[in-house]
């Protein structure tokens, strides 16, 4: 229920600003959709625990999230999910000025078909 009801807070959280509980329930998210099995939904979660851990400066904790939800995102052929996930791993570089992390991040891996 934490993964499906999440992106009903996800925008308010993110637009007001309680990036701690913002944090939380992403990482709630996280957890259920593993749980449940549902890549859709993990990829959701887990871009949106990117998201919440990059806004208050927690770039090291947001990168990981951001890497799955590309690779999900690529193996299910989510074009419009690649393109946004293509563009956190370059976020999180030019946040911190590390340009080697896109590399890192994307890799030889290529666009879905």
């Amino acid at each position: 229920m934490a993964a499906a009801g999440a992106g009903d807070v996800v925008f308010e959280l993110d637009t007001i600003g309680p990036y701690t509980e913002f944090a939380e329930i992403t990482r709630l998210s996280v957890l259920s959709s593993r749980r449940l099995g549902d890549r859709e939904l993990l990829h959701l979660s887990l871009a949106n625990s990117a998201v919440a851990n990059w806004k208050p400066g927690r770039v090291e904790a947001g990168m990981p999230a951001a890497s799955e939800a590309l690779d999900i995102a690529r193996d299910l052929e989510d074009e419009r999910g690649f393109a946004k996930g293509i563009g956190m791993p370059g976020l999180f570089a030019a946040h911190t000025g590390r340009w080697t992390a896109i590399s890192t991040s994307t890799g030889s891996r290529s666009s879905p078909a």
